[in-house]
């Protein structure tokens, strides 16, 4: 049952008004609680959407720093396994626990062999790389950019302010094979963050730091568990694949799912993110089962000067349960 023939039948069970009156007051009650479930989505979307690339941009600038160090430019002792021996790799230790973020970090030289390889995970707890070294990347097209120089620097829909950053090269959401030999082949995908190490004004190797989508899968439901109603949430790379699916927080169903790329579905509102666009809009999914879902799009536009990575956020539930949710709260 729609939300406007559930008020009119609780309207007219108390026999408050005729009905033509009840059904004319309803009409605008719902319309304008239905204006407001759509207002506070897109606001969810385009929140949501701003805190991602606020923590890409801190990541962005981390590699930059990282690579200063003095310590990492004494190539006598790169190629050696462990923090002992290789004091690369011990200070890539420190890092990884100061940051509690990073899953993996590597150094290459400029032929794309391992120079040196963290060896605690983002906890702080002993990994075993040292089957890292002997590896070669110098195939991976992210390395072959990173010799090009290609820094991610602009996206085709990032606001003009923030297309200013440089020096960092993002790699978007895959399965990288240096994680998969670490943590074994159902390791986590990963984003990557790389920048060129220099000594003397010539580049020696680079620098890539890899993480997981766990701290972007925290985020979600610590969102959920703050907002009215914990809606669902979906996170799309910029070709439209979802990368982060949650259900709502109350458990209900959920008609978007990790990996599907929509873009090639029919999603009005993720069509509309991918595009640049920000807003609110009405999608009846093949969960939804005849109720329509209001959804919230937003894409990330980048931050701080940073372009961002072309994600975009989809906050979204049943119409009927987030107007219940918002008059719940109010009552």
């Amino acid at each position: 049952m729609t939300l406007t023939k559930k008020l009119i039948a609780t309207c007219v069970s108390f026999g408050l008004v005729p009905l033509l009156v009840v059904t004319a007051l309803v009409l605008v009650a719902e319309k304008s609680l239905e204006k407001n479930v759509e207002t506070s989505f897109a606001s969810y979307a385009d929140s949501f959407g701003e805190k991602i690339d606020r923590i890409l941009y801190e990541r962005y600038g981390d590699v930059q720093a990282f690579v200063l160090n003095p310590a990492v430019t004494d190539r006598t002792r790169w190629y050696k396994a462990g923090a002992e021996q290789n004091p690369a790799a011990g200070l890539m230790n420190e890092f990884v626990k100061l940051y509690s973020t990073y899953d993996l970090m590597l150094l290459l030289d400029t032929d794309g062999k391992v120079a040196a390889a963290s060896t605690v995970d983002v906890k702080g707890s002993p990994i075993d790389s040292s089957s890292l070294y002997g590896q070669n990347y110098s195939s991976s097209a992210w390395f072959k950019d990173l010799q090009r120089g290609q820094f991610t620097t602009m996206r085709q829909h990032s606001a003009k302010e923030n297309n200013l950053a440089s020096g960092t090269l993002v790699i978007d959401h895959h399965v990288e094979p240096a994680m998969q030999l670490v943590y074994g082949p159902k390791a986590e995908a990963v984003i990557g963050f790389a920048a060129p190490l220099r000594a003397n004004d010539k580049v020696i190797g680079y620098w890539v730091n890899f993480m997981s989508l766990v701290s972007f899968k925290e985020m979600v439901e610590q969102f959920q568990r703050s907002t009215v109603g914990g809606p669902a949430v979906a996170i799309l790379d910029e070709a439209g694949r979802v990368m982060i699916a949650r259900k709502p927080f109350d458990g209900g169903e959920d008609g978007i799912t990790e990996g599907v790329v929509l873009s090639e579905q029919d999603c009005p509102p993720a069509r509309k993110a991918l595009s640049g666009g920000k807003g609110a809009d009405r999608w009846e999914s093949q969960a939804a089962q005849g109720d329509e879902e209001v959804v919230g799009y937003a894409y990330a536009d980048g931050s701080m000067g940073f372009a961002g990575m072309g994600w975009s956020v989809l906050v979204h539930d049943h119409m009927d349960q987030a107007a219940a949710a918002i008059l719940k709260v109010r009552s």
